[in-house]
């Protein structure tokens, strides 16, 4: 897995310019899955400069650049891309595996997007916001006697995670 801080849009370069690792193979999954995975972490300057249009663009050239390298090294099967939002770690994520519509890395329910702009919108919005949502300021601490205190709800399958897929080859 990949992490970057991205300070300029010139950053981005190096997810470009990064190699791929396809294998076609069900039992490199996991070394295809850490290859190809990026978490991208923004600079707060930058943040509040950036546009949507910004990251769309870069998604659209991202995506035409790995298509490339897939035609470069001759890889002629099908590929998935699929990008995220993290919003524990305040990340947009995304990555490259064989195979078409193939599973994300983690587990739990994935609400299946066409297109990648709400998952931006999202990421953006959580960048500019004063408070971050997942921020002290917004939880809130349950006592004993309080409806809720004592529930669990750490069941993984209770989180629904947009998820934007699409098939490169």
């Amino acid at each position: 897995m990949n992490h970057i801080t991205i300070y300029s849009l010139n950053d981005l370069q190096e997810i470009f310019d990064a190699e791929i690792f396809i294998s076609g193979s069900q039992a490199m999954m996991q070394e295809e899955i850490k290859q190809n995975c990026w978490c991208l972490s923004f600079e707060k300057n930058l943040t509040t400069h950036i546009r949507l249009n910004d990251l769309l663009q870069f998604i659209a050239d991202l995506k035409r650049k790995r298509i490339s390298q897939l035609q470069q090294n001759n890889i002629v099967s099908s590929v998935t891309f699929y990008m995220w939002f993290d919003e524990m770690a305040s990340q947009l994520c995304f990555d490259l595996t064989s195979g078409k519509n193939t599973r994300p890395p983690f587990g739990c329910t994935l609400n299946i997007l066409q297109s990648p702009e709400s998952i931006l919108q999202k990421f953006l919005d959580d960048c500019q916001s004063k408070i971050p949502a997942l921020s002290w300021e917004n939880l809130t601490i349950l006592n004993p006697g309080d409806p809720g205190f004592g529930e669990d709800n750490d069941d993984e399958a209770e989180w629904i995670q947009d998820v934007y897929v699409t098939t490169l080859q």
